[in-house]
């Protein structure tokens, strides 16, 4: 077992992060920008799972990244059983949680370890490389839901926005897809597997505790092991605004209402580093404190590209 677990940790240092974006069904034209700054970054393994018809639209890119065929990957169980609305925007939710299956998948086939999924809305500002993650899925908390008694969801129930998730080996995101609830969503599932599985799991800080948050809680606990934080939904949605489809016009200064974290209480900057690169910042009591992603909830992420 020592061995194994040895050769393990091996792996997670000598292999190069893996960066995975999923995009099927519908083609998302807003990866495109979303690849862009991965490889400003310097990422070196970018994986993208897209229908075969699609690989064209990222020919600019072939040099750059592994194009991934999902139909090479058998997930059956999971279209066969789903029972989430297919018809919302030509199938959003079904799609949002197959593709969880298929980075799974991908994993196990290509024996990837130290591996980063992102939605294709959320942008990067750090390369993670070098960053030593511990052997257990990180993910992003942002709340709790909403009491719907139709919907069976309780308020003691965790929302996971799962826009970035870190995934250190296939066991680890395979455990948490072992009961996934066919009549929930992504959100409501991982944030499940959190609840009932918090040794097995780390959750990505949302927040420095301070004189406006003062709480040592799953949401700002892990700060010190970063030293920044990252954005579940609710910066990019106050930054941004949401997706025109939700709400017409501008939205920009929307505040999440699920967020335990107001963040139209602080001030953001972006700076400029010495790669000339355009990184955002939340001031909190005068410190300015790295955000190292931003969930572009509107869609539109020019504006935000470093």
């Amino acid at each position: 077992m020592k061995i194994i677990f040895k050769k393990f940790i091996y792996n997670i240092i000598m292999n190069n992060l893996n960066i995975i974006l999923v995009s099927v069904g519908n083609f998302q034209e807003y990866i495109i920008d979303n690849i862009s700054q991965l490889i400003k970054l310097e990422y070196k393994n970018i994986y993208v799972i897209t229908n075969k018809h699609f690989f064209p639209k990222l020919d600019i890119y072939k040099d750059n990244i592994k194009l991934i065929d999902p139909d090479q990957y058998n997930i059956t169980n999971f279209k066969n059983n789903t029972k989430l609305n297919k018809k919302f925007r030509n199938g959003f939710w079904v799609y949002a949680s197959m593709r969880l299956y298929l980075v799974c998948e991908l994993i196990k086939k290509e024996n990837l370890v130290n591996c980063i999924h992102i939605e294709n809305d959320v942008l990067l500002y750090k390369n993670f490389e070098s960053y030593n993650f511990e052997n257990k899925l990180y993910l992003s908390i942002d709340g709790l839901f909403w009491i719907n008694e139709k919907k069976g969801i309780l308020s003691n129930d965790f929302r996971c926005i799962p826009g970035i998730l870190y995934i250190p080996s296939y066991n680890e995101l395979k455990l948490a897809l072992d009961n996934f609830n066919y009549t929930k969503d992504d959100m409501f599932n991982l944030g499940e597997f959190y609840k009932n599985n918090k040794d097995k799991c780390i959750t990505f800080p949302i927040i420095k505790k301070n004189s406006k948050y003062n709480y040592d809680d799953i949401y700002s606990t892990n700060y010190n092991n970063f030293n920044g934080i990252f954005d579940a939904a609710a910066i990019g949605q106050y930054l941004g605004g949401v997706d025109p489809r939700n709400i017409k016009g501008s939205s920009v200064g929307f505040i999440n209402e699920v967020c335990v974290v107001k963040y139209n209480n602080y001030n953001f900057e972006i700076i400029i580093d010495n790669k000339g690169h355009k990184l955002p910042y939340i001031i909190i009591n005068n410190e300015k404190i790295p955000v190292y992603t931003l969930h572009i909830h509107s869609k539109n992420l020019k504006p935000f590209l470093i």
